[in-house]
């Protein structure tokens, strides 16, 4: 083996190097976008599980308003 090809060798282990390191930090940004959108994602599941239970509890409400307005309007015409 000449020295030649020893600096060759030596010279592609280095590039390899500094590829698998650059590597490395975009795997580091990846990972910690992922995290983010994973957290943004359950808070965006919560709000949308608090807006479905007010949803339920707005329709409950409305519901119990027009039965009433329905009973009111029948005992208004039924006759007595």
């Amino acid at each position: 083996i000449t020295q030649f090809q020893l600096d060759e060798v030596q010279a592609e282990l280095e590039q390899s190097q500094s590829k698998y390191f650059k590597y490395q930090e975009e795997l580091k940004t990846c990972k910690s976008q992922l995290q983010e959108t994973q957290t943004e994602l359950e808070k965006t599941k919560l709000k949308l599980e608090n807006m479905d239970k007010i949803q339920l509890d707005q329709n409950q409400k409305n519901y119990a308003a027009h039965l009433k307005n329905l009973a009111k309007i029948l005992a208004e015409t039924i006759p007595d």
